[in-house]
């Protein structure tokens, strides 16, 4: 089964998920997203996970929150290198668990 991770509103720090970092005043699809089982949304930013346990997160980075080793905000989901397979994800203000 493909999927597609579709989003709309706020462009601030990349939560849109659009290359331009424009607001969304209608749902559109994420790139790189079409393997997507399922989505939590933070304060700010975005993490999905991927059928095979892949995550990704886009969005705000301040505090590392998006897990990229940084604190830039990324307007693209970008892979997080992880060990092993994601099993599940939440997302919260300023955190995201991973299982």
């Amino acid at each position: 089964m493909t999927t597609q991770v579709y989003i709309t509103g706020s462009a601030r720090a990349g939560i849109s998920g659009q290359a331009k970092g424009e607001t969304l005043h209608g749902f559109r699809p994420v790139s790189g997203t079409k393997d997507a089982v399922h989505v939590s949304v933070g304060g700010n930013f975005v993490a999905a996970l991927t059928s095979t346990g892949q995550l990704l997160t886009w969005g705000m980075g301040s505090k590392g929150r998006l897990g990229h080793g940084n604190e830039e905000d990324s307007h693209i989901p970008r892979k997080v290198n992880l060990p092993s397979p994601v099993k599940l994800v939440a997302a919260g203000k300023c955190v995201d668990v991973r299982y």
